[in-house]
């Protein structure tokens, strides 16, 4: 029972839990640890978003990841993450607490972190990671451009070409395009 309760096992854990510290879970096991809480209180989603205008509709698929749990523990997990370089955000919703992951850098990231070396994890989790990592391979992200896309962007938009209509014919976010179009990316052309 004390060996349990030292290891972070007890009862109204949903209320209570905290990020574990070195000794309860080392730090070369905890990818694993956070893919065994990722499996039982995580999801990526993936999300088909359209948009209807007058004379077209526009789609785009959005992937995001999202990790339930106490406030002070998704506190936890944001500061590992974020000195893997992982980026994440925690809101509250209807009084539980959600970690977020919405870029596709981060999300990749955070998926080769979480099962790097894994031979044990929720297989329909794992079959969703690699789904992810296909669609990722074919989209054309930001660090994924070329030079010419970038100008063709930027040239597009000046001529009148609405944001909805980019972040279709480029399958990107809106955050990422109007950071091209604005030189908060690629600002070296």
């Amino acid at each position: 029972s004390e060996k349990l309760t030292f290891y972070g096992a007890m009862k109204r854990k949903t209320f209570l839990l905290k990020f574990p510290t070195s000794q309860q879970v080392p730090e070369h096991l905890i990818h694993h640890f956070i893919r065994g809480y990722f499996d039982g209180d995580g999801c990526l989603s993936k999300t088909e978003i359209k948009y209807k205008r007058p004379n077209k509709t526009y789609s785009y698929t959005r992937y995001m990841v999202n990790i339930a749990g106490t406030k002070h523990f998704l506190s936890g997990v944001k500061n590992y993450l974020e000195e893997l370089n992982i980026k994440s955000y925690i809101s509250k919703q209807n009084n539980i607490y959600y970690l977020y992951i919405s870029t596709y850098s981060s999300i990749e990231k955070f998926l080769d972190f979480i099962y790097k070396d894994a031979t044990f994890y929720l297989k329909r989790k794992y079959k969703k990671m690699i789904e992810f990592q296909e669609f990722n391979k074919k989209r054309p992200g930001v660090e994924k451009l070329t030079k010419e896309q970038v100008l063709q962007i930027r040239k597009l938009h000046k001529s009148g070409t609405k944001l909805q209509e980019l972040i279709s014919k480029f399958n990107m976010s809106s955050r990422a395009i109007r950071d091209i179009i604005n030189r908060e990316s690629w600002k070296c052309i």
